[in-house]
């Protein structure tokens, strides 16, 4: 089973979640309110982190932008630097998504939500250890993704999702499919008094009429209301009047197993916080630098223990076989003595009646062509033979010709190579075996050299010859 904490940081407390997910369900087996102060020491230790920001000021507007750029990065820059023009002092964290183009004036709208990054950062400082932070947005989102898993709008139109608690609303407006077209956040309406009533209802239908307004080519027809606004019947029924939408509540208790009734919505933005989607997350370089090095470091630790394991193996088997050579090794030294002990020898006359044998045989054998080129092995390694040619007959002696061949760009690097190469030959020819022959070609620079070894007329044809 999964456990993970959902955090809601807003203002200077934090609301704490602590949920398991085990199958389809999540269950809530912890919940605690910290103070932001007391959050470093409160999330020591702790791993997988869902962050959810409440920031009194935020960016949420629409840009239009020209079809031809079309890089991520030239069109990032391009609409930050509209947001720049107007807040030059301050940096900015931004998200954005195609809304709709234009093919006549070849442009593309886009919704683009954005923060004060050093306000953004300096909140998300609370949190002792950023390679645990899975997601971390703002509020908003927070609702969006809580709204997304509670509510199929398949084959309708577009709707708003409102949130309340204590002083802050939270209005956002969804198209057909699922985009989000407007947020907005107000977070000191005025809820004290007779007038209490009055002034949560005007909000929420000031902001949706100006949405219709802003949207007319979209059909709102519903609106979903969290929150402490979804604990008031006769809240439900002003709204439906005044906005003619039907009117629903949000109901998470199908996938919280723990929250039972009206507990949950008490909790929508903390539970939403693990249920945002990753374009709608704000998370700076930093945690995705410390993603990235944690992810590598995992990836080289997998793979040095994958290369010990599979070392350990080699080594063991390698253990193995030496342990099954050295049985073989004193099976076959056993056997050995064994039968050098039964094994008839010969005596010192047999032995020597066997070499003189052998010495009457060597007279016979014939020489082959490794032996004489291995006599001529020097002159091979100083240049290695064209070809060479091999005869033989029972008349004659075996006779081998080497044939030398290479050619020289200086006249006198032919003259010191054959120099060298004639020097060697007479050092290889002291018993006068072998015949060298001179082919150099002086015009054309190429060294060439025959070597052959010297044969003999054998006794018997001589003999014959002077007979006849």
């Amino acid at each position: 089973m999964k456990q993970f904490y959902s955090i809601s940081i807003h203002g200077e407390f934090a609301n704490i979640l602590h949920i398991e997910k085990k199958d389809l369900f999540y269950n809530v087996i912890g919940e605690e309110i910290v103070e932001v102060a007391d959050l470093p020491e409160y999330l020591k230790g702790k791993r997988s982190l869902y962050i959810v920001v409440t920031l009194d000021e935020v960016i949420d507007d629409i840009v239009t932008v020209p079809a031809v750029i079309t890089s991520k990065e030239l069109l990032k820059n391009y609409i930050l630097k509209q947001f720049k023009e107007s807040l030059p002092t301050k940096n900015i964290l931004l998200n954005y998504h195609k809304i709709s183009e234009n093919e006549e004036e070849s442009t593309v709208t886009y919704k683009v939500d954005a923060v004060n990054e050093d306000e953004y950062l300096q909140i998300l400082s609370a949190i002792p250890d950023w390679k645990e932070i899975k997601s971390a947005t703002i509020n908003k989102f927070a609702l969006l993704g809580m709204t997304k898993k509670c509510y199929d709008n398949h084959g309708k139109g577009g709707y708003f999702s409102v949130f309340t608690h204590g002083k802050t609303i939270t209005v956002l407006a969804i198209d057909e499919n699922n985009d989000l077209l407007f947020g907005r956040t107000t977070p000191n309406v005025l809820v004290n008094g007779n007038s209490a009533y009055l002034n949560v209802a005007e909000e929420v239908i000031q902001t949706v009429a100006y949405v219709k307004q802003k949207f007319r080519s979209i059909n709102f027809d519903t609106l979903l209301i969290s929150g402490t606004l979804s604990l008031d019947d006769s809240m439900a029924e002003r709204l439906f009047l005044s906005t003619e939408l039907k009117v629903a509540v949000i109901y998470p208790n199908t996938f919280i197993s723990s929250l039972v009734h009206e507990e949950p919505q008490q909790f929508i933005i903390t539970l939403g916080a693990f249920l945002v989607e990753k374009s709608d997350m704000f998370l700076p370089e930093k945690v995705y630098s410390l993603k990235q090095f944690d992810a590598a470091t995992k990836i080289l630790m997998f793979a040095a223990a994958i290369t010990f394991v599979i070392s350990s193996y080699f080594t063991l088997e390698a253990y193995e076989r030496y342990e099954d050579s050295l049985e073989r090794y004193d099976s076959i030294k056993n056997r050995l003595l064994r039968m050098v002990k039964m094994t008839h020898t010969y005596s010192l006359e047999e032995l020597e009646k066997s070499y003189k044998h052998l010495e009457i045989a060597k007279k016979f054998l014939r020489n082959h062509p490794s032996d004489f080129l291995l006599k001529t092995k020097p002159l091979l390694e100083l240049l290695p033979p064209l070809r060479y040619k091999y005869e033989d007959n029972d008349a004659k002696k075996a006779q081998f010709t080497l044939f030398f061949e290479k050619r020289f760009n200086r006249l006198s690097d032919l003259y010191e190579f054959q120099k060298k190469f004639v020097s060697k030959f007479q050092e290889l020819n002291t018993d006068n075996s072998m015949q060298y022959r001179e082919k150099t070609d002086y015009t054309q620079m190429k060294f060439k050299a025959e070597i052959t070894n010297k044969t003999k007329t054998s006794p018997n044809r001589h003999a014959r010859r002077r007979r006849r």
